[in-house]
């Protein structure tokens, strides 16, 4: 685990993650005060981890959290300083937006640069599906997307957000998965894909292996990414949930400029097998 800064081209490459551009600001949080209330495990993470009071943080026979040169010396643990004991206020629920009027899309079929999409999304007006399970493309900025019952988009679908488009997408739906291609945010920058879990969602499951780019704020939800290890960018921007669990080996590149939007204006609560 390490970070970026997408504003800063320093930092990035037109706003992406740039592994020759990287940082160690990674910010690993949660709200848990228990005796293993982050457990690092074997990961390396480039930053800080921070718990609620009394909170405690384990670490395997190869884990490290410190600086760049903490980590990148081989050094086993955590460097002075790098953990604190002051992830003290609550999370607010997501709600969705104000003064919507929801319309639900046309499916049908769609075929763009030779894939088939179910839905094409532009910012016309604010949409809102039941049950999605099919390819969806967004076409321009500003997209806002409902998903109320059922969000479940298996191999061969993929959610595909265009060169300079964005899309907020809220999910109502208890449990959301989404696999085969996942999410192809062709921009390549975070902010482009904001995923919003109502108190209603409770399970949120990225099982592709494809590299993920986007925020993801759901308070009430267990977040799980199967996979991993694909190639170097796995994940790139910033996670809020209930827990999260990565399966396999994940590089997780925490995106510093996501920090001033309401996306982390609370704490992630964050449990790993690997990072």
């Amino acid at each position: 685990m390490n970070s970026f800064e997408s504003s800063n081209t320093y930092y990035s490459a037109g706003g992406m993650y740039d592994p020759a551009k990287a940082r160690d600001q990674a910010q690993a949080i949660t709200l848990s005060s228990a005796t293993n209330a982050i457990d690092v495990g074997n990961g390396k993470i480039r930053g800080s981890v921070h718990t609620a009071p009394g909170g405690q943080v384990t670490y395997g026979s190869g884990g490290s959290v410190g600086d760049n040169a903490w980590v990148n010396a081989g050094n086993v643990g955590i460097e002075s300083g790098h953990v604190m004991n002051d992830a003290n206020f609550t999370v607010p629920d997501v709600t969705l937006p104000a003064g919507k009027i929801w319309v639900p899309p046309i499916s049908k079929n769609h075929r763009i640069n030779g894939v088939n999409y179910q839905y094409l999304l532009n910012d016309s007006a604010a949409w809102k599906i039941a049950n999605l399970s099919g390819s969806v493309y967004i076409a321009s900025p500003n997209v806002v997307l409902y998903v109320t019952d059922s969000l479940s988009i298996g191999s061969g679908k993929q959610i595909t957000i265009a060169p300079g488009a964005s899309v907020s997408m809220y999910v109502g739906a208890a449990s959301a998965t989404i696999g085969g291609s996942g999410i192809v945010n062709q921009g390549g920058r975070a902010q482009d894909f904001s995923y919003y879990g109502l108190p209603s969602n409770t399970s949120f499951t990225l099982s592709a292996n494809a590299s993920f780019t986007g925020n993801i704020d759901a308070p009430e939800a267990d977040f799980s990414l199967g996979g991993g290890g694909y190639n170097t960018y796995d994940f790139a921007g910033a996670c809020q949930a209930k827990s999260v669990k990565m399966n396999g080996h994940f590089n997780f590149h925490f995106d510093e400029s996501l920090g001033s939007t309401p996306l982390l204006s609370g704490y992630v609560a964050i449990s790993w097998d690997e990072l």
